[in-house]
């Protein structure tokens, strides 16, 4: 089990984050700075501010975006919006 460790912290392996809000992009980000993870991520519904998609850009962290307009069904989606594409595409993240 820990080979798949060393093989994520060596970049031979890369990791998805699944998460919607902004305080776990945050932490993804400082955990791929500070273990040089090679990192993807996966919906980000909740994010709203261009500032948090501009951050992961500046690290090239990707974003796999969507479900587009899912429903609030958790609490981790209350900022879910269709609005919060705009900010997702202004901010130059690269999508996947």
């Amino acid at each position: 089990m820990s080979e798949i460790f060393l093989d994520m912290l060596s970049k031979r392996l890369g990791v998805l984050v699944h998460f919607h809000k902004e305080d776990d992009a945050i932490l993804l980000i400082e955990l791929a700075k500070k273990f040089g993870l090679k990192t993807m991520t996966h919906h980000c519904m909740g994010i709203y501010l261009e500032e948090v998609f501009i951050y992961l850009h500046s690290i090239d962290i990707p974003v796999v975006y969507g479900p587009l307009d899912s429903f609030q069904y958790k609490v981790e989606l209350k900022n879910e919006s269709w609005r919060n594409v705009k900010p997702l595409i202004d901010s130059k993240v690269k999508l996947h």
